[in-house]
């Protein structure tokens, strides 16, 4: 074996990494890695990126994710790698890496409650990547589900986001949108509608002040919403359903007077009054 070269034995058969010196005293050594090897991979994965071997530091991140007992640190290194797959282009092996993410995180039983939220963490944004990669490859009804499960996770929380969960909301808002556009690409409007209500009713759950501290989310969780009954009207009308459009548009209307989508709507608002649609 030349100096450098390091074979790791994985769940998908033996993967060959081109490696500098730095790693090359584990190519001998039997899984799982010390701590030591997987901060020289870490190091050298980090340094392929940054000089744009992109798929070679990614799949030494995914030996690194391979390389022992779940931890937030392999979640991190699968994460890193499905990125890195991504940008070069080679979606296949971004998928894999992101459901290792999924996987991982979910089968693992974590020992602490940072452990824990660091996981879920990791986990929701390898589902963002993953529908995001299906809908640009068309699948849009694909990546609607894996939004939608993340919008239905806080949806069915037993209990309310913390007091410090702005950007946990704005993330699920984001994602609901995401659903419900991949929904219209898929020409199921009418399906479309949950999530934009879904929006309307996660800015509705609890009382934002403008504390000056988060006056920006307050501004930005509010123009989703106005954003979202916007939207709602649009796809209620395309489905066929003119009164729950009027409605969205009333909403929209007495809620946001000075909002820009108050004047956006106003072409549907022409048309529905005027009788197109029944």
């Amino acid at each position: 074996m030349e100096t450098g070269t390091l074979l790791l034995k994985t769940t998908c058969g033996l993967v060959v990494l081109v490696c500098s010196n730095a790693i090359s005293q584990v190519q001998d050594q039997p899984l799982p890695l010390s701590p030591v090897q997987i901060d020289q991979m870490w190091n050298e994965a980090q340094d392929l990126v940054k000089d744009g071997q992109l798929e070679e530091g990614a799949d030494l991140y995914m030996a690194i994710a391979q390389g022992g007992p779940a931890s937030t640190k392999l979640l991190n290194a699968a994460l890193r790698a499905g990125h890195s797959y991504r940008v070069a282009n080679l979606t296949d092996k971004a998928v894999e890496s992101y459901d290792t993410v999924i996987a991982m995180a979910t089968a693992t039983a974590w020992g602490s409650n940072d452990e824990r939220g660091t996981a879920n963490d990791l986990r929701r944004s390898a589902v963002c990547n993953k529908a995001s990669i299906l809908d640009q490859a068309g699948r849009h009804e694909e990546a609607a589900v894996l939004y939608g499960g993340l919008v239905k996770e806080i949806l069915n929380r037993k209990r309310p986001l913390a007091n410090n969960s702005y950007a946990r909301l704005g993330d699920t808002m984001e994602a609901a949108q995401r659903a419900a556009q991949c929904l219209e690409r898929a020409g199921k409007d009418a399906e479309a509608v949950w999530y934009y209500d879904a929006i309307v009713t996660l800015s509705d759950a609890r009382g934002w002040e403008e504390d000056g501290e988060n006056v920006k989310t307050v501004y930005g969780i509010q123009n989703a919403r106005a954003d979202a009954l916007f939207r709602k009207a649009s796809a209620c009308a395309r489905a066929g359903q003119p009164g729950e459009a009027r409605q969205a548009i009333q909403r929209l209307q007495a809620e946001f007077p000075d909002h820009p989508a108050v004047i956006r709507i106003l072409p549907l608002e022409t048309q529905l009054n005027g009788g197109s649609l029944q």
